[in-house]
């Protein structure tokens, strides 16, 4: 019996989610349009639809579809009832926004520099962060849903305490500790797993994300559901080596795709941002050109490397694919010549992710938001 019970709730919690998913994406639908379309029976919709507006979730508006009868109702997520907050914890920087129901961003992103320390100063800085957040985007009580804190490290899956991570201080940190000033419901993420909420690379198709950072990472997505392996290091592609006995890695070892790929590499060349590199390339800077060769040689490597092993779309992002107009179709060049299916060109399956810089917060917050109608 218990386990019929069981089994019901989490019916009754996936029709729930599902019903909400459908009216945020068709707004001023009816309850027949999502039982016809989710094939739900009338009444469970009614009663589902009851309970979200009751909740505040959805409003009532009346439907302007001719019945020839009594107008019918029709429904609306309500978009600002609630939100939540993604916080990116990073080696030299913390980001901080805000996401609404719609998983739309509400205000500015705030981003401060500051190197990551496990002490009560920083995690006073994470505190301050968020509540500016709350402040600038006027939140109230009851209406954050939660925060979600993405780390440059690997995490346990109750996202309590970060498991490994080559970050200094940042192993084995717990979240309560890190979140110490932060008065809401939060939990910690992998940073890779994080992105993988983010609907920026939610395609409905095997994706891989992957992140082009001061580090690199990848995000396994099996129509949009993240793959985490057996032991939550799925998508660790950084670490994915290139060349024997090559560049040394933060990890340790030799030759690591994160060694040749990091965006640290350009930023270095140019002795500032991103920014200032490209904005070398458009002067014509041949060093900055043999730079920018070397470093996309190696990027179509790993590139071809990931196409054989998962057979996905990959997605570029992080702060890179901001400056992808500068090297994507020298990539597609690279592999079109490699290619030994020759089925489909490598633009059709090597794509650039829109605003991929702020994916990680964004997913973190969307961890959330994608809960809203399960925490009923």
């Amino acid at each position: 019996m218990t386990g019929t019970k069981i089994d019901t709730i989490k019916i009754r919690q996936l029709n729930r989610e599902k019903t909400f998913e459908y009216i945020k994406k068709n707004p001023m639908t009816t309850r027949a349009d999502v039982a016809k379309e989710l094939n739900l029976s009338f009444p469970t919709v009614t009663s589902i639809v009851t309970e979200l507006e009751e909740a505040g979730l959805l409003l009532a508006q009346k439907s302007n579809v001719n019945t020839g009868g009594r107008s019918s109702m029709a429904y609306v997520c309500d978009e600002n009832a609630r939100c939540a907050v993604g916080i990116q914890i990073s080696e030299r920087y913390m980001k901080g926004l805000v996401l609404d129901l719609q998983g739309a961003l509400k205000g500015k992103i705030i981003l401060e520099k500051i190197k990551f320390q496990s002490d009560d100063a920083y995690r006073q800085r994470i505190g301050a962060l968020y509540e500016k957040l709350v402040k600038e985007n006027g939140l109230k009580d009851g209406q954050i849903l939660g925060v979600g804190i993405s780390v440059e490290g690997l995490t346990d899956s109750d996202g309590e305490r970060v498991t490994c991570s080559f970050i200094e201080q940042m192993a084995d940190v717990r979240r309560e500790e890190l979140a110490k000033y932060i008065p809401a419901e939060n939990r910690l993420f992998h940073d890779m797993t994080a992105a993988g909420y983010s609907p920026k690379i939610r395609r409905e198709e095997n994706v891989f994300y992957l992140s082009l950072n001061s580090t690199v990472g990848g995000t396994v997505l099996n129509f949009d559901e993240v793959y985490h392996g057996n032991h939550n290091r799925a998508g660790e592609i950084g670490h994915m080596r290139l060349e024997r006995n090559g560049k040394r890695c933060y990890c340790g070892n030799d030759g690591c795709f994160d060694a040749y790929c990091n965006t640290l590499i350009l930023k270095d060349a140019a002795g500032g941002e991103l920014k200032d590199f490209f904005a070398g390339i458009d002067s014509g800077n041949q060093t900055y050109e043999n730079i920018l060769d070397a470093y996309v040689e190696r990027l179509s490597d790993a590139i071809f490397n990931i196409r054989m092993l998962f057979d996905n779309t990959i997605l570029l992002g992080g702060e890179l694919g901001e400056y992808a107009s500068y090297f994507i179709e020298k990539i597609w060049n690279i592999l079109d010549q490699r290619d030994i299916y020759r089925e489909e060109s490598a633009k059709d399956y090597v794509k650039v992710c829109e605003d991929g810089e702020n994916v990680i917060a964004a997913g973190a917050a969307m961890y959330y938001i994608n809960q809203a109608s399960v925490r009923l």
